[in-house]
């Protein structure tokens, strides 16, 4: 009976695994950069964003440059209203 169990345990995993490949392989490029539930994106999402490394975040928060981040338990965020304030922010007309 033990072998049976462990079977359709197995076979669960399995399935599980295969679903949640297939699941990110059918996520379109668009899917994968909006923002998830609250308007949040990680700093992997955002640094893709704005082509610069996630070290490159962590420098712009130690100087107090970057956009304002949200921190839940130990993990990082960054609204995306946030982020397109700054980027507005940071916006300058050229001199002639």
């Amino acid at each position: 009976m033990s072998t049976v169990k462990a079977t359709k345990s197995l076979f669960a995993r399995s399935l599980f695994n295969v679903v949640k490949k297939l699941l990110n392989v059918c996520m379109t490029t668009e899917t994968q950069q909006t923002a998830g539930l609250f308007g949040l994106l990680t700093p992997e999402q955002l640094a893709k964003q704005l082509n610069v490394t996630t070290r490159t975040l962590q420098r712009w928060e130690l100087q107090r440059t970057g956009p304002i981040r949200v921190v839940i338990g130990r993990q990082v965020f960054y609204r995306v209203t946030t982020v397109e304030a700054w980027l507005a922010s940071r916006e300058s007309q050229r001199s002639r």
